[in-house]
C-alpha cells in the first residue's frame, strides 16, 4: 500500500499542470497579454457551436473551443498575469461567418499531449524494483495490459468500420448532408484588455474577422445563463393509488453548467432508509429477496459539491421532505446518516416532528432524468429507468395492478440499491488532469487503507482532490475523449450502473456503461454516425465484457456477418416496428424512440432482455447503441469472497487475522463485523458502499481486476 501510493503520489506531481491549470499556463508563458493571445490562437483549434460549453478550462484541456469558450481563457489568462480582461460581443455580417467557417474547416486540431514517458516511466521502473512489493508480478501485468489494449484498439477500428458502413447502407439517405457552421459562428465573442485607461481588443481570429465593434461588453462571470450549455439532473418517481391514476414526482433535482463539472464524476445513490445492510444480506443469503421486498423507505442521494438530499419517499407512494425527523421516523433511529447531518442539504430545518404524508397507494418506477438544454435550442431529456414495477406496454396501455407482485418488490428493493457514477463533459480532459487526479485519488485510498490496517483510527474516507470523487477508471477513459478527430458539440453525459447481488458463490457485481448523450460536431451526418458507432465500440471495450454481452456494435455486426439484416424503422412509418417481431416491452421502448423524431434500426425477433437497436437523430445524426437500460452494456463479474474481503478488499481480513487486529480475546468475526461497523459508522450505508468501492480499487483487488 505505501509503496504504489507513494508511486501515484509522484506520477500526479509529475503531471504537467499547465495542461490543465490556468494559472500554471499563464505562468509558463513570457510576455504581455499579446503573448496570450497568440497561445490561444496558436493552440487552441477553433470550433462552431453557440454559447459557452467548456469555459476557460475546458478549452484549454480539450485544446478547442468556439469564440467565448476561447475568449473565456484568454480573459482568464489575462486575468491569471494580474491584468483586467472583459469580454466583447457582436454578430457576424453573414460574409465574415462565413469567411471563418472556412478558415475553421481548413485548421486541424492537436490534442493535449500523452504524459511525457520520461516523466512517467522512471516512477514505474522504481515501483517495479521496489522490494515491499511484487514488482515482477506488477511489471508483467502491466506490460499485458498494454500489450491488450493495443490489440483492442486495433480490433475496435475495425468493428467501427464494419459497422459504420452496415448502418450508412441502410439510412444513408436519411441523414444529413454537409454542416451549416456559418450561422453558429455569427455570434462572436473575443477579449478587451484595460491598457492606460484604454480598451484593446484580443481576438485570436482577427486576421480572419479584422477589427470589430463591439455591441455588447461583460465580465468573464458575468455570460448570461442563456448563453451556457446546462443538464439538470432529477431523480423522479411514479406513484399511484391501487388500480388509480400514474403520476410523477421529482425527490431530487439539480442544475449544472456544462463548463463548470465537466469531466468531474457525480455520485448518484438511493439510500434505504429501513432495509438490512449488505453485511447482514450476507448473513442471510437464503432469503435475500424478502429482505429486498422489505423495504419501506428510500432517500435518493447526490454527491456533487457535497452529499444533497431533498425528499424520501415510502413503499406506499407517501413522498416527504428529507428533514431529519422524518428520515429518524423512518429509520427508527437516528442512523440514516448517522445521526449527523449537518453536512446534508435540507437537512436540519428545525421541525421538531415528523410530517404526516397521506398514502398515494403504491411506487411503481424511479427513473433519472437528463434534460439538457443548449444555446438557441429546444431542450431534451434523457431517461433511465431505475425500476419499472409495471412494464413499458402495461403502462402505455394504462394497465396498473391493484397490487404489486412480491417480485416486483424485491426487484424494486434491488434496484434501489444500485449506485450510478456519471460524468458530464463538454470537452476531453486532458491526459494530464485524467492521471493527476486519478493517482492522487487512489493514493489517498491506498494511504487510509494501509493507516486503518496498521489499526489508525479514522471515521471517514480519503477526500479525494479537486472534487473527483471516485477514481472512476471507465468514466475518467471515456472523458479523455473517444476520438481524437472527434469534436464534442454539446453536452455529452455516460453514466456507469453498479448492481450488488450476493448469492452463495459471493458477490456479483453487474455493471452497465450507459451511453445517454453524445452530440458531437462534424462535417455531416454521416461523420456524426460514426462517431456514434464508435462510442458505442469503446463502451464494449471499457466494460471488458464478452462478445455474448448485449452490445448494439458486436450484435449488429455478427449479424452482418451471418447475413440477418435489421430492420429500419421511420417515425413516418411506425407501423413497420410491428413487423419485426418483437417483445411488447422492447416494442414499446422502441415506439418512444420513434416518438422522439428517432430513426431506429432494431434487430428482429428480440425479447426485452437481448433487445438492441440504433437511434439516429436524422436532423444530426447523432447515434445511440440502445438496450432496455439505455445506451447501454453490461457485464457480470463474480467475486467468491466473504462480503468482508469484497468491501475492503482484503483489508480487514489481513488486519483481523493478524493478533494485533484484535481486540483482546475477539475473535476474528468479531473483529471482522466491529472492523466494519466501527470505521464508517457515521457514514451512513451509502457512503459506505462508496467508501468501500473506493478502497477496493485502491487495494489492487477490485471486481474487475482493476
Amino acid at each position: 500500500m505505501d509503496a504504489t501510493a507513494e508511486a501515484l503520489e509522484a506520477i500526479a506531481a509529475a503531471a504537467p499542470r499547465a495542461d490543465f491549470e490556468v494559472p500554471a499556463l499563464a505562468a509558463s508563458i513570457d510576455g504581455d497579454s499579446g503573448a496570450l493571445s497568440a497561445w490561444v490562437q496558436a493552440h487552441i483549434a477553433p470550433d462552431a457551436y453557440r454559447g459557452e460549453l467548456k469555459g476557460a478550462e475546458g478549452a484549454l484541456e480539450d485544446r478547442r473551443g468556439n469564440s467565448l469558450d476561447r475568449a473565456l481563457l484568454l480573459a482568464a489568462l489575462v486575468k491569471a498575469k494580474g491584468g483586467t480582461a472583459r469580454l466583447a460581443r457582436t454578430t457576424l455580417e453573414s460574409a465574415t461567418a462565413l469567411k471563418l467557417a472556412e478558415t475553421i474547416a481548413a485548421e486541424s486540431h492537436t490534442p493535449a499531449a500523452a504524459l511525457d514517458a520520461t516523466r512517467i516511466d522512471p516512477i514505474l521502473a522504481a515501483l517495479e524494483s521496489d522490494t515491499r512489493i511484487n514488482g515482477a508480478a506488477l511489471k508483467a501485468a502491466r506490460e499485458k495490459a498494454e500489450g491488450e489494449a493495443a490489440a483492442a484498439s486495433a480490433a475496435g477500428d475495425a468493428l467501427r468500420s464494419k459497422v459504420t458502413a452496415g448502418l450508412v447502407g441502410l439510412v444513408g439517405s436519411r441523414l444529413p448532408g454537409e454542416t451549416a457552421t456559418a450561422v453558429m459562428l455569427a455570434d462572436h465573442w473575443w477579449v478587451q484588455v484595460e491598457q492606460g485607461g484604454v480598451w484593446v481588443d484580443l481576438d485570436p481570429d482577427a486576421t480572419t474577422v479584422g477589427a470589430l465593434s463591439a455591441t455588447e461588453t461583460m465580465d468573464a462571470d458575468a455570460v448570461p445563463q442563456s448563453e451556457k450549455h446546462r443538464v439538470t439532473l432529477r431523480v423522479v418517481a411514479e406513484t399511484a393509488p391501487r388500480g388509480g391514476a400514474l403520476t410523477t414526482t421529482t425527490l431530487l433535482e439539480r442544475t449544472y453548467d456544462t463548463a463548470d463539472v465537466n469531466g468531474r464524476i457525480l455520485s448518484l445513490a438511493t439510500q434505504p432508509l429501513n432495509a438490512p445492510g449488505l453485511d447482514a444480506l450476507a448473513a442471510t443469503k437464503g432469503d435475500i429477496a424478502a429482505d429486498y421486498r422489505a423495504g419501506t423507505a428510500w432517500l435518493p442521494v447526490l454527491v456533487a459539491d457535497g452529499p444533497e438530499i431533498q425528499n424520501l419517499i415510502r413503499d406506499d407512494g407517501a413522498i416527504l421532505e428529507a428533514t431529519d425527523a422524518n428520515i429518524q421516523q423512518q429509520t427508527g433511529v437516528a442512523a440514516a446518516f448517522g445521526g449527523n447531518t449537518s453536512g446534508l442539504d435540507q437537512i436540519g430545518s428545525g421541525e421538531e416532528e415528523p410530517a404526516e404524508a397521506a398514502s398515494a397507494g403504491q411506487f411503481t418506477s424511479a427513473w433519472i432524468e437528463f434534460e439538457i438544454t443548449a444555446p438557441g435550442a429546444p431542450a431534451h431529456t434523457e431517461r433511465r429507468v431505475i425500476f419499472d414495477a409495471i412494464g413499458a406496454e402495461a403502462r402505455a396501455n394504462g394497465a396498473v395492478p391493484e397490487e404489486l407482485t412480491d417480485a416486483a418488490l424485491a426487484a424494486r428493493g434491488q434496484a434501489l440499491r444500485d449506485t450510478y457514477a456519471i460524468v458530464i463533459q463538454g470537452g476531453a480532459i486532458s491526459p494530464a488532469r485524467a492521471a493527476s487526479r486519478f493517482a492522487a485519488s487512489v493514493a489517498m485510498a491506498r494511504r487510509f487503507v494501509a493507516n486503518w490496517l496498521r489499526g489508525g483510527a479514522s471515521e471517514t474516507g480519503p477526500l479525494y482532490p479537486d472534487e473527483f470523487r471516485l477514481p472512476n477508471l471507465e468514466l475518467t477513459a471515456w472523458a479523455m475523449g473517444r476520438d481524437g478527430d472527434v469534436a464534442l458539440a454539446g453536452t455529452n453525459i455516460a453514466l456507469l450502473r453498479d448492481t450488488a447481488l450476493i448469492g452463495d458463490d459471493g458477490l456479483s457485481m453487474i455493471q452497465v456503461f450507459d451511453i445517454v448523450a453524445n452530440p458531437v460536431a462534424g462535417p455531416n451526418g454521416a461523420a456524426r454516425l460514426a462517431a456514434g458507432v464508435g462510442d458505442t465500440v469503446l463502451e464494449h471495450q471499457l466494460m471488458g465484457a464478452p462478445d455474448g454481452s448485449v452490445n448494439t456494435a458486436i450484435a449488429f455486426a455478427a449479424d452482418l456477418d451471418a447475413g440477418k439484416p435489421w430492420g429500419v424503422v421511420t417515425p413516418d412509418d411506425p407501423a413497420a416496428l410491428d413487423t419485426l417481431g418483437l417483445a411488447p416491452d422492447a416494442a414499446a421502448l422502441i415506439r418512444s424512440d420513434l416518438a422522439r423524431g428517432a430513426v431506429v434500426v432494431a434487430r428482429p425477433g428480440a425479447t426485452l432482455a437481448d433487445a438492441t437497436w440504433w437511434r439516429i437523430d436524422p436532423a444530426t445524426g447523432e447515434t445511440v447503441g440502445m438496450t432496455a437500460a439505455g445506451g447501454s452494456e453490461a457485464a457480470e463479474y463474480v467475486v467468491a469472497a466473504s462480503i468482508w474481503v469484497v468491501v475492503f478488499g482484503g483489508a480487514i481480513k489481513l488486519r483481523c487475522e493478524r493478533s494485533g487486529g484484535r481486540q483482546g480475546g475477539q475473535s476474528y468475526a468479531e473483529c471482522a463485523a466491529a472492523s466494519y461497523s466501527n470505521p464508517f459508522a457515521r457514514a451512513g450505508e451509502a457512503v459506505k458502499k462508496k467508501i468501500g468501492g473506493a478502497l477496493d480499487a485502491a487495494s489492487g483487488d477490485a471486481l474487475k481486476g482493476f
